[in-house]
């Protein structure tokens, strides 16, 4: 264990990886202002009913996938960056949207999710592909868990900010200044290099077939695990844990206030990760994953209230967050296999994309149920599969591990 600890504290990040460091740090305004006080703010103005932001969720979700399918070939040619910046232009447009409709942005759901969607795939899957090239194997969990920490360390600040900016102003005022933080986004992709341009079209037919093949197994794992990560931690869970807080703490700077909080146990925890974990061996730590998130859970079946709000927020942002962590390790080491990591990279996060957002899809939906009944037992049982979903990843990740040993 001490050798592992060792040889990882002297493993340094390369400047591919600091660049990269530097534009997800730079876009953490823009996720935050998005994620948590937009969200707040749509769910006010919808009368705190779940089903206008779940139809949201919908249609960025089906875009996302729809597009990704239709950009495929184009991400996997030369033209990868060019649609990596596209995708940021698009935000910039989705965030002027949000100026001049201000509360009238609810009648235009359809409108803004395609905007969203569109952004999403042309940012977020590649920058996936991007973030697979350009981040070697070998510095994996540091890069993971310092990029980490550094946009943790930053999300001490912005909540803060944010919150205490939209209550002396207006979010509409407070979306102009997170624009110009998306425009100094868009100046850092210029620093991102293109490392692996290629000239073959996407051939999904035959990632198929190296899919299905039996000696493929742990690939078919993986792709499990981010299905179930879109139904859960990187789909509906999310929104769930941020609009129980919102639920709790009516006003913008006191949501700042305990965001940043909740910020900074992900900090120590990420800094942990990434100079310590020894992804070789993650079974006791899953393991304390597990329990602490059924101990989380447990008091939420009886009642919603601030401290059981608070207690399960606590455990999402120590061992939900180093839960997701670990398999986001998994899937990028994965793509750093020879065959991923060059001619099938784009095929590879295809196919990724395609898993998760079938998850956010049945997630969003069942939320979207929920929405329709505005029945508070249903979402009760559905935290509670949830848990169970959680516990089936913890699961699939240390069978994984085992068979790479």
């Amino acid at each position: 264990m001490n050798n592992n600890t060792n040889e990882s504290e002297k493993i340094k990040l390369s400047n591919s990886a600091k660049v990269l460091m530097a534009y997800i740090g730079a876009r953490k305004f823009k996720w935050y202002f998005l994620n948590i006080f937009f969200v707040a703010y749509f769910y006010k103005i919808s009368e705190q009913n779940i089903f206008y932001l779940s139809l949201y969720n919908l249609v960025v979700f089906i875009v996302g996938t729809i597009a990704a399918l239709l950009l495929g070939n184009a991400i996997k040619s030369k033209y990868k960056m060019p649609i990596f910046r596209l995708g940021t232009v698009l935000y910039c447009l989705y965030l002027f949207l949000i100026i001049y409709l201000k509360e009238d942005i609810i009648n235009h759901i359809y409108l803004i999710g395609f905007i969203s969607g569109l952004g999403n795939c042309m940012c977020g899957f590649t920058f996936n592909m991007i973030q697979s090239e350009q981040i070697d194997i070998k510095e994996r969990s540091k890069f993971e868990g310092y990029q980490s920490a550094l946009s943790q360390t930053i999300s001490l600040i912005i909540p803060i900010f944010l919150g205490a900016y939209i209550t002396i102003n207006s979010y509409e005022i407070t979306a102009t200044l997170v624009l110009v933080f998306t425009i100094l986004t868009l100046i850092i992709t210029l620093f991102i290099k293109d490392k692996n341009v290629q000239t073959k079209k996407m051939d999904l037919k035959r990632f198929a077939k190296i899919l299905k093949d039996p000696k493929s197994d742990l690939l078919k794992k993986v792709y499990h695990i981010e299905f179930l990560r879109g139904i859960t931690v990187s789909g509906t869970l999310t929104l769930i844990v941020m609009l129980l807080i919102v639920s709790q703490f009516e006003s913008n700077l006191d949501l700042g206030i305990m965001t940043s909080i909740f910020a900074f146990l992900t900090i120590t925890t990420m800094l942990w990760f990434g100079r310590f974990f020894n992804k070789n061996k993650p079974k006791n730590v899953l393991k304390l994953c597990v329990i602490a998130i059924i101990i989380g859970m447990i008091p939420l079946m009886f009642s919603i209230n601030i401290y059981t709000v608070i207690i399960y927020h606590i455990i999402f942002s120590i061992f939900v967050e180093l839960l997701n962590s670990i398999t986001q390790v998994r899937l990028f080491d994965y793509s750093n296999k020879i065959e991923f990591k060059t001619a099938l990279n784009t095929e590879y996060f295809m196919f990724r994309e395609f898993y998760i957002n079938s998850g956010r899809i049945v997630g969003y939906s069942i939320l979207l149920f929920i929405g329709l009944t505005n029945n508070l037992v249903y979402l009760k049982v559905f935290l509670f599969l949830i848990t169970l979903l959680l516990i089936y990843i913890a699961w699939l990740s240390n069978k994984i591990s085992k068979s790479e040993r």
